[in-house]
């Protein structure tokens, strides 16, 4: 499925056609090489956004779990952890020369003004 994925966005690229491409939660150094390779130069990266509800669900599914992927995810929530994930986002941002949209990652948490400087307009309005 990414792979199509890649594809669609190499072809839209090639044909002139303006892309981004919205990256998360899964993050990888491998995927940002892949989308540059294809032409797009402009990402937004988000965290695993989980609400309470979600978050209390996914507890319990894990507890069958071993504990050492039951602390991973526990981890996963935490500000250090994020702190650390968005050094290594930024470092591979600048690895493979993209841009990050809103020149911040997506995280949920808190206060985000997430504000483009440029507009949408329909080409063929309804």
């Amino acid at each position: 499925m990414a792979r199509a994925r890649l594809d669609t966005l190499h072809r839209l690229n090639e044909a002139g056609i303006a892309t981004y491409v919205f990256v998360g939660p899964l993050l990888h150094d491998q995927l940002f090489a892949e989308i540059k390779k294809a032409g797009t130069s402009e990402i937004i990266v988000e965290f695993l956004n989980m609400p309470g509800h979600l978050r209390t669900q996914l507890n319990g599914y894990l507890t069958s779990e071993p504990t050492d992927i039951q602390e991973v995810h526990a981890t996963s929530q935490d500000a250090e952890f994020r702190a650390l994930l968005e050094k290594q986002i930024k470092a591979w941002v600048v690895t493979h020369e993209l841009k990050m949209r809103f020149d911040q990652i997506v995280h949920h948490l808190g206060a985000q003004s997430l504000k483009e400087g440029c507009s949408v307009r329909l080409v063929n309005p309804p």
